[in-house]
């Protein structure tokens, strides 16, 4: 069955304001996960690092209002710095496993996907900034190369 979608209602501030931030709904739960897998391998407890997954899940919970998500979106670094801070202290606990090639892998998954994750939050903080204004624009060619 085929179903053209012709309009689309209105949407609520909170629905608008998910649209908005998908990306970084999307980052939250893939850095979340990655923690959750870290603190597998690293003591077979997917809830080892709980700061960080709980400072994920919080986030993850705001992000139907606008200001906060922006208001988190500005504030990586306390995330960062919560997550990092945790990771080490289970590191220092667990030397050998700490050099494992998954434990390795998993702290690369994290950087990437905290790297993302920061790229997301300034395309949404300049959008926001923007008075309204998409921030998509148009360039030629030679201009992207």
């Amino acid at each position: 069955m085929e179903v053209e979608i012709t309009a689309i209602p209105p949407l609520t501030p909170e629905q608008l304001a998910l649209v908005q931030a998908h990306s970084l709904w999307n980052s939250y739960n893939v850095l979340r996960e990655e923690l959750a897998q870290l603190g597998r391998h690293l003591a077979s407890n997917s809830g080892l690092l709980a700061a960080g997954i709980t400072s994920c899940e919080q986030r993850i919970a705001r992000l139907c209002d606008t200001s906060s998500t922006l208001a988190d979106a500005a504030q990586l670094d306390a995330l960062e710095i919560t997550i990092d801070a945790e990771i080490e202290t289970h590191l220092q606990r667990a030397p050998t496993v700490a050099r494992s090639p998954a434990v390795v892998r998993a702290q690369g998954n994290l950087r990437s996907v905290a790297w993302i994750l920061r790229v997301r939050a300034r395309e949404l903080l300049a959008r926001a900034a923007g008075n309204g204004v998409s921030g998509w624009g148009t360039f030629t060619v030679a201009e992207l190369e």
